[in-house]
């Protein structure tokens, strides 16, 4: 390396510890300036990106702040459009379980009726059986908007001695605890037939003659004892509808409805 090069530093470092202390001041002085002035710029700088990322910051956040609050809005309208909704299927559904419930009631008094109006025109056994099926059915299916009345059990001398005692009411008076060898004695007595004495009149019955006597007598009665306990034993003996329709059924219809025990009506 030549020695001017060598020298060189050496001559600044000479040079400048030479200088006068006015210029050692002003240099320091313009190198701190300097310094200040790229740090304030520096700063500056730095303060003006934060000041940006802060900014940015603020501005997602309320961003997200207006779109939670707008999805929150949404799904208030959307929860009050539902319920709405729902609202109105109930009601649609509720009509339409009512207008179905409206169609079976007549499609039912349809039936009842049908079969009802055939048994009055020609009663037969076999009518009769359609009547007490449809009448079970009803009371089964339909309980809460049909009422079927039911009065005490009509029996008279008559019926006895003309052999009107069916099966099914014989049944029933068996049921019940009604000696049936006491009412045969009136068929089989020799006395003349007595008059229809319904037993469902109202009011304490009279003092009548012991059994033995009002069967041997020549107007035979039914004993008192009898009499009372038929008057405990009630049948079904009308059917009424909700548009107020109401329909007498026949005592052998009555009958048969009461001691069907899958009927229900007890």
């Amino acid at each position: 390396m030549p020695d001017s090069t060598r020298r060189r530093p050496r001559h600044l470092l000479r040079t400048f510890a030479e200088a006068p202390a006015w210029k050692l001041g002003t240099g320091a002085m313009a190198l701190l300036g300097g310094a200040f002035f790229i740090g304030v710029l520096f700063q500056s700088g730095r303060d003006a990106d934060r000041e940006r990322t802060k900014t940015g910051v603020v501005d997602i956040i309320e961003n997200e702040r207006n779109a939670k609050a707008e999805k929150e809005r949404a799904f208030a309208d959307l929860t009050i459009e539902n319920t709405e909704l729902l609202r109105r299927l109930r009601s649609l559904d509720a009509q339409l379980s009512a207008s179905r419930a409206e169609k079976d009631r007549l499609v039912a008094q349809g039936d009842f009726l049908r079969w009802y109006t055939a048994d009055l025109k020609s009663p037969s056994e076999a009518g009769n059986q359609r009547l007490v099926d449809t009448v079970c059915s009803l009371w089964k299916d339909g309980r809460q908007w049909i009422r079927i009345e039911r009065q005490p059990l009509l029996l008279s001398v008559a019926d006895i001695k003309e052999g009107r005692l069916t099966p099914a009411l014989q049944l029933l008076l068996v049921q019940n605890f009604v000696p049936l060898e006491l009412l045969m004695k009136i068929r089989l007595g020799d006395a003349a037939s007595g008059s229809a004495t319904p037993i469902s009149a109202s009011g304490r019955p009279a003092p009548r003659p012991s059994a033995s006597a009002t069967m041997g007598s020549a107007n035979p009665q039914i004993p008192p004892s009898i009499e009372k306990q038929l008057q405990d034993i009630r049948v079904a003996k009308f059917i009424v509808f909700p548009d107020g329709s109401r329909f007498e059924l026949p005592q052998a219809v009555a009958v048969a409805v009461q001691i069907r025990r899958e009927c229900g009506l007890f």
